[in-house]
C-alpha cells in the first residue's frame, strides 16, 4: 500500500514533474484498492492514471458523465466508520504512474490515502 497525497485537480503535467508522493506507479493486471480516511468534512476521490507519459495526459480510471455511472468515487464520511473508506476499481490492467484527486470535498480533510495494486488478493 503506497500513501499518496490527494490532488485538488487532475494534473496537466507529466507524472515526472509532480512532487513527490503525489505519485504512485502501478503495475496491476486487474484491480486497483484505494484506500481513504477523512476528518472535518466528506471528501471523495477517484484515481487518475497517466495516458501518455510525455505530454501529461491523464484519464480518469472509470470515469463517466453520469454521476451514477459505476463505480463511485471513493467517498470517506467523517462521521461514518471512523471516517474510513476503500474502493476497489477494476481496471483492465495499468502499468503507469497514477494519482488520486479529490473530485468533492477538500485535500486539507484528507487524513490518509492509499493506492495498492490488488490482483492477489481478489
Amino acid at each position: 500500500m503506497a500513501n499518496v497525497t490527494v490532488r485538488a485537480t487532475a494534473p496537466a503535467a507529466p507524472s515526472t514533474s509532480l512532487a513527490a508522493g503525489e505519485v504512485h506507479y502501478v503495475n496491476t493486471l486487474n484491480y486497483l484498492r484505494v484506500r481513504l480516511q477523512a476528518q472535518v468534512a466528506t471528501v471523495s476521490v477517484r484515481p487518475y492514471y497517466e495516458v501518455d507519459r510525455d505530454a501529461g495526459v491523464w484519464w480518469p480510471l472509470r470515469g463517466d458523465g453520469a454521476s451514477t455511472a459505476a463505480p463511485a468515487n471513493v467517498t470517506a464520511d467523517p462521521t461514518v466508520r471512523g471516517g474510513k473508506a476503500e474502493g476497489l476499481y477494476y481496471s483492465g490492467g495499468l502499468s503507469c504512474a497514477v494519482v488520486l484527486v479529490a473530485e468533492t470535498g477538500l485535500v486539507a480533510n484528507v487524513v490518509r490515502a492509499e493506492i495498492q495494486a490488488a490482483d492477489g488478493e481478489i
